[in-house]
């Protein structure tokens, strides 16, 4: 049992690692194809760039999101809910029960709050890039 569990552990490292470094890579990809293709491109006001930037971003994003989908399957067959159970699990030990947290008491909740709460962060963001790129111009 303890050397599926450091093997998952290992694995959920590298599959994190790997996401956080494609998603890198690909902000990176969009960042320097923006700079180097500044043609108009048939969308108005978008370079030819910004296009083909956007979907090599994506062209990492999906790997990315591949690898995080795997690190939640693997939380969810080891019942990591909390950052104190994931943190025990990674560093090998004994998993703390909580059977407070909320995910365990408001199953359904939960899921719609992380999704609310992504949401309204990513909006946030894009409002934030969006204003600060208007502003360049």
């Amino acid at each position: 049992m303890k050397e599926v569990v450091s093997k998952d552990a290992l694995e959920m490292e590298r599959l994190a690692m790997g996401s956080a470094a494609l998603l890198l890579a690909g902000i990176a990809c969009m960042a320097g194809i923006y700079a180097l293709l500044p043609e108009p491109s048939f969308i108005p006001h978008m370079s030819t760039g910004a296009l083909i930037g956007i979907l090599v971003f994506v062209a990492f994003w999906i790997p990315s999101l591949v690898c995080t989908s795997r690190i939640e399957r693997i939380k969810r067959e080891h019942d990591l809910v909390t950052f104190r159970e994931i943190s025990a699990f990674m560093d090998g030990e004994e998993a703390p029960s909580e059977t407070d947290a909320l995910s365990r008491r408001r199953s359904r909740l939960s899921p719609a709050l992380k999704m609310a709460c992504g949401a309204g962060f990513g909006f946030l963001i894009a409002f934030l890039i969006t204003a600060l790129v208007n502003a360049l111009h």
